[in-house]
Protein backbone atom coordinates (compact mmCIF):
# COMPACT_ATOMS: atom_id res chain seq x y z
CA UNK A 1 0.00 0.00 0.00
CA UNK A 2 3.14 2.57 -0.50
CA UNK A 3 1.47 3.91 -3.33
CA UNK A 4 -1.45 5.58 -1.82
CA UNK A 5 -3.40 7.42 -4.74
CA UNK A 6 -3.70 10.32 -2.95
CA UNK A 7 0.05 10.21 -1.32
CA UNK A 8 1.36 10.28 -4.31
CA UNK A 9 -0.58 12.97 -5.68
CA UNK A 10 -0.52 15.37 -2.47
CA UNK A 11 3.27 14.51 -2.25
CA UNK A 12 3.25 16.65 -5.36
CA UNK A 13 1.16 19.23 -3.91
CA UNK A 14 2.68 20.09 -1.15
CA UNK A 15 6.61 20.09 -2.67
CA UNK A 16 4.69 22.72 -4.54
CA UNK A 17 2.78 25.37 -3.69
CA UNK A 18 -0.72 23.36 -4.09
CA UNK A 19 -3.76 24.31 -2.38
CA UNK A 20 -6.50 24.52 -0.04
CA UNK A 21 -8.31 27.19 0.86
CA UNK A 22 -6.45 29.03 4.17
CA UNK A 23 -9.42 30.94 5.40
CA UNK A 24 -11.73 27.74 4.66
CA UNK A 25 -14.80 30.20 3.80
CA UNK A 26 -15.61 27.62 1.25
CA UNK A 27 -14.96 27.47 -2.18
CA UNK A 28 -16.38 29.19 -5.16
CA UNK A 29 -19.84 28.83 -6.68
CA UNK A 30 -19.65 27.94 -10.07
CA UNK A 31 -23.15 27.60 -12.18
CA UNK A 32 -24.25 24.70 -13.73
CA UNK A 33 -22.03 25.26 -17.11
CA UNK A 34 -18.91 25.71 -16.64
CA UNK A 35 -16.00 27.10 -19.00
CA UNK A 36 -11.63 25.86 -18.91
CA UNK A 37 -11.29 29.33 -17.64
CA UNK A 38 -13.20 28.54 -14.87
CA UNK A 39 -11.95 25.55 -13.70
CA UNK A 40 -8.53 27.01 -14.42
CA UNK A 41 -9.08 29.66 -12.41
CA UNK A 42 -10.42 26.77 -9.40
CA UNK A 43 -7.08 24.67 -9.70
CA UNK A 44 -5.01 28.61 -9.63
CA UNK A 45 -7.31 29.73 -6.72
CA UNK A 46 -6.22 26.81 -4.65
CA UNK A 47 -2.54 26.66 -5.44
CA UNK A 48 -2.30 30.58 -4.38
CA UNK A 49 -3.77 30.16 -1.25
CA UNK A 50 -2.12 26.62 -0.57
CA UNK A 51 1.08 28.66 -0.45
CA UNK A 52 0.01 30.83 2.48
CA UNK A 53 -1.35 27.37 3.79
CA UNK A 54 1.95 25.97 3.23
CA UNK A 55 4.12 28.61 4.67
CA UNK A 56 2.51 29.59 7.56
CA UNK A 57 4.81 28.47 10.98
CA UNK A 58 1.92 29.83 13.51
CA UNK A 59 -0.44 27.33 12.82
CA UNK A 60 0.05 23.47 14.33
CA UNK A 61 0.19 20.44 12.79
CA UNK A 62 -3.53 19.71 14.42
CA UNK A 63 -4.48 22.85 12.39
CA UNK A 64 -3.11 22.06 9.78
CA UNK A 65 -4.61 18.54 9.76
CA UNK A 66 -8.01 19.99 10.14
CA UNK A 67 -7.45 22.12 7.08
CA UNK A 68 -6.84 20.02 5.09
CA UNK A 69 -9.49 17.54 5.67
CA UNK A 70 -11.63 20.41 4.61
CA UNK A 71 -9.66 20.58 1.58
CA UNK A 72 -10.62 17.15 1.10
CA UNK A 73 -13.85 17.91 1.94
CA UNK A 74 -14.84 20.81 -0.26
CA UNK A 75 -12.42 20.92 -3.41
CA UNK A 76 -11.69 16.92 -3.77
CA UNK A 77 -14.54 13.93 -4.28
CA UNK A 78 -13.22 11.40 -2.49
CA UNK A 79 -15.77 9.04 -2.58
CA UNK A 80 -15.46 8.72 -6.28
CA UNK A 81 -11.76 8.23 -6.21
CA UNK A 82 -12.10 5.78 -3.19
CA UNK A 83 -14.92 3.56 -5.45
CA UNK A 84 -12.28 3.80 -8.77
CA UNK A 85 -9.30 2.95 -6.05
CA UNK A 86 -11.40 -0.44 -5.36
CA UNK A 87 -12.08 -0.99 -9.03
CA UNK A 88 -14.28 -4.20 -9.77
CA UNK A 89 -14.40 -5.27 -5.71
CA UNK A 90 -16.78 -1.99 -5.19
CA UNK A 91 -19.75 -4.62 -6.88
CA UNK A 92 -19.31 -6.99 -4.53
CA UNK A 93 -18.70 -5.08 -1.41
CA UNK A 94 -21.31 -4.47 1.24
CA UNK A 95 -22.89 -1.10 2.22
CA UNK A 96 -21.45 -1.40 5.17
CA UNK A 97 -17.79 -2.22 3.94
CA UNK A 98 -18.43 0.40 1.37
CA UNK A 99 -18.93 3.01 3.84
CA UNK A 100 -16.30 1.96 6.24
CA UNK A 101 -14.00 1.71 3.35
CA UNK A 102 -14.69 5.81 2.22
CA UNK A 103 -14.07 6.76 5.60
CA UNK A 104 -10.85 4.22 6.13
CA UNK A 105 -9.67 5.71 2.70
CA UNK A 106 -9.72 9.26 3.77
CA UNK A 107 -8.21 8.97 6.98
CA UNK A 108 -5.55 7.01 5.59
CA UNK A 109 -4.97 10.13 3.41
CA UNK A 110 -5.12 12.92 6.19
CA UNK A 111 -3.13 10.73 8.17
CA UNK A 112 -0.06 10.38 5.21
CA UNK A 113 -0.48 13.86 4.93
CA UNK A 114 -0.30 15.16 8.00
CA UNK A 115 3.64 13.70 7.74
CA UNK A 116 4.44 16.00 5.11
CA UNK A 117 2.98 19.35 5.83
CA UNK A 118 6.97 20.40 6.24
CA UNK A 119 8.11 19.39 3.28
CA UNK A 120 6.99 22.96 0.92
CA UNK A 121 10.38 24.80 0.53
CA UNK A 122 9.68 27.04 -2.39
CA UNK A 123 8.54 24.92 -5.74
CA UNK A 124 6.20 27.30 -7.83
CA UNK A 125 2.99 26.27 -9.52
CA UNK A 126 1.48 27.51 -12.66
CA UNK A 127 -1.18 26.62 -14.69
CA UNK A 128 -1.19 26.28 -18.35
CA UNK A 129 -4.19 25.27 -19.54
CA UNK A 130 -7.28 23.03 -19.59
CA UNK A 131 -9.61 21.01 -22.21
CA UNK A 132 -12.85 19.55 -21.70
CA UNK A 133 -13.32 15.84 -21.22
CA UNK A 134 -16.90 14.34 -22.39
CA UNK A 135 -19.59 15.86 -20.90
CA UNK A 136 -18.77 16.82 -17.32
CA UNK A 137 -15.08 16.49 -17.10
CA UNK A 138 -11.99 19.00 -17.22
CA UNK A 139 -8.11 18.52 -17.57
CA UNK A 140 -5.61 21.55 -15.96
CA UNK A 141 -2.61 21.34 -17.02
CA UNK A 142 -0.34 22.55 -14.53
CA UNK A 143 3.62 22.61 -13.88
CA UNK A 144 5.80 22.80 -10.91
CA UNK A 145 8.52 24.80 -10.92
CA UNK A 146 11.32 24.74 -9.16
CA UNK A 147 12.12 27.59 -6.47
CA UNK A 148 13.38 30.40 -7.73
CA UNK A 149 17.09 30.61 -8.07
CA UNK A 150 17.45 27.19 -8.42
CA UNK A 151 17.71 24.52 -11.06
CA UNK A 152 15.68 21.66 -11.88
CA UNK A 153 13.27 19.68 -14.25
CA UNK A 154 9.52 21.06 -14.14
CA UNK A 155 7.06 18.76 -13.33
CA UNK A 156 3.57 18.61 -15.08
CA UNK A 157 0.51 17.47 -13.02
CA UNK A 158 -2.97 17.07 -14.69
CA UNK A 159 -5.75 17.84 -13.05
CA UNK A 160 -9.03 15.80 -14.05
CA UNK A 161 -11.69 17.80 -12.68
CA UNK A 162 -15.57 16.91 -12.57
CA UNK A 163 -18.26 19.32 -12.82
CA UNK A 164 -21.73 17.99 -11.04
CA UNK A 165 -23.78 21.08 -11.80
CA UNK A 166 -21.18 23.92 -10.55
CA UNK A 167 -19.72 21.97 -8.20
CA UNK A 168 -16.07 21.74 -9.10
CA UNK A 169 -14.39 18.39 -7.80
CA UNK A 170 -10.83 16.81 -8.78
CA UNK A 171 -11.38 13.38 -9.33
CA UNK A 172 -7.87 12.14 -10.24
CA UNK A 173 -4.09 13.53 -10.59
CA UNK A 174 -1.99 12.78 -13.56
CA UNK A 175 1.63 13.09 -12.97
CA UNK A 176 3.99 12.95 -15.55
CA UNK A 177 1.58 10.99 -17.88
CA UNK A 178 0.96 8.37 -14.60
CA UNK A 179 -2.39 8.20 -13.32
CA UNK A 180 -2.22 8.37 -9.78
CA UNK A 181 -5.88 6.96 -9.29
CA UNK A 182 -4.87 4.11 -11.12
CA UNK A 183 -2.01 3.35 -9.86
CA UNK A 184 -3.88 3.35 -6.41
CA UNK A 185 -6.04 0.91 -7.85
CA UNK A 186 -3.33 -1.78 -8.84
CA UNK A 187 -2.43 -1.52 -5.29
CA UNK A 188 -5.34 -2.02 -4.01
CA UNK A 189 -6.12 -4.95 -6.34
CA UNK A 190 -2.60 -6.60 -5.39
CA UNK A 191 -3.92 -6.24 -1.70
CA UNK A 192 -6.99 -7.99 -2.10
CA UNK A 193 -5.83 -10.84 -4.06
CA UNK A 194 -3.41 -11.53 -0.97
CA UNK A 195 -6.81 -12.11 0.71
CA UNK A 196 -8.16 -14.15 -1.55
CA UNK A 197 -10.46 -11.50 -3.37
CA UNK A 198 -12.08 -10.05 0.03
CA UNK A 199 -12.46 -6.32 0.69
CA UNK A 200 -12.13 -7.28 4.31
CA UNK A 201 -8.54 -8.27 3.85
CA UNK A 202 -7.78 -4.65 2.63
CA UNK A 203 -10.33 -2.96 5.16
CA UNK A 204 -8.32 -5.02 7.77
CA UNK A 205 -5.30 -3.60 6.61
CA UNK A 206 -6.25 0.23 6.59
CA UNK A 207 -7.69 -0.60 10.02
CA UNK A 208 -3.76 -0.90 10.76
CA UNK A 209 -2.89 2.41 9.73
CA UNK A 210 -5.92 4.18 10.85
Amino acid sequence: MKSIFTAIAFGVILSSSYAFPVALQGKAVYAAEVNEKQVMAFISEMANDGLSFLSNKELTTEQKKARFKKMLDTSFDIKTIARFALGLHWKSASEKEKTEYVGLFEKMVIDVYSRRFSEYNGQEFEVIGAQKRGKKDFVVTSSILPPEGEKGPDVRVDWRVRNRNGDLRVIDIIVEGISMGQTQRSDFAAVIQKGQGEVEYLLAELRKNN
